[in-house]
């Protein structure tokens, strides 16, 4: 069931298998974040649909940004390598956001999307 990938994303072993938060010692989960700094001197307002941090020592070493996303991806999901190349620079504009307020390096902001409707993840490149 695609659903079943969803759902996996959003919990906490998930989370201890991806590389990035290797080291965290506890997570901690916001939702709807305001986003907002000057990357590359554009202005960056948004919101993260949920971020996922790694702490260490009470230290930010990892972040996961989660979008989530009801598009239609049509027959077979034929328009997936589409839509993620779409949402691309809304996510690394994210990234390099997030990365700023955290004081962390970009190459430790992971992002991905959630195709809720379709029950698909897509993972982004990172921008680093």
């Amino acid at each position: 069931c695609a659903h079943k990938d969803i759902t996996s994303v959003l919990s906490e072993e998930f989370y201890s298998k991806l590389d990035s938060f290797a080291g965290s010692e506890h997570l901690v989960v916001k939702m709807e974040l305001p986003v907002t700094s000057i990357v590359e001197g554009q202005l960056i307002r948004g919101f993260a649909d949920r971020l996922v941090i790694g702490l260490k020592g009470g230290q930010i070493v990892a972040a996961d940004i989660v979008d989530f996303k009801t598009d239609d991806l049509g027959p077979d999901n034929s328009l997936l390598k589409e839509r993620v190349q779409h949402y691309q620079p809304q996510l690394a504009a994210y990234q390099a956001t997030i990365a700023q307020m955290f004081k962390i390096d970009v190459s430790q902001v992971s992002a991905r999307l959630l195709f809720i409707t379709a029950g698909v993840h897509a993972v982004l490149e990172n921008v680093s």
